[in-house]
């Protein structure tokens, strides 16, 4: 069990972090209701869970659009389009198109 400046330390370290209070509070072995007080007390200043939702839903759509950006080509077979996709959206069309052109010959010998 750690002593309270312990906990304040870290809980100072978590919340620059951006740590949620469920995070902060298992991270300290404390209870939620604990980790606000202790913050409270201690001018702890943590990140609204609003703002924190937004920054991982920016990622999160930025993700999904490059995505759904991606056009398939028709020579690209049905079980092969998932796989074009994610290729795409990851690396590139180009390099998407290389990778199933690999595998369409794979499957063919």
């Amino acid at each position: 069990m750690m002593d309270r400046s312990e906990a304040i330390a870290l809980l100072r370290r978590l919340a620059a972090a951006n740590a949620c209070v469920t995070e902060m509070a298992t991270e300290a072995g404390l209870s939620r209701h604990s980790v606000r007080r202790i913050c409270r007390e201690a001018r702890i200043a943590i990140a609204p869970v609003h703002l924190r939702m937004a920054r991982g839903r920016e990622k999160g759509i930025e993700a999904s659009r490059a995505y759904s950006r991606v056009r398939i080509p028709r020579w690209v077979p049905r079980d092969l389009r998932d796989d074009y996709r994610d290729f795409a959206a990851e690396m590139g069309e180009e390099v998407a198109a290389s990778r199933v052109r690999r595998l369409k010959a794979e499957a063919r010998a």
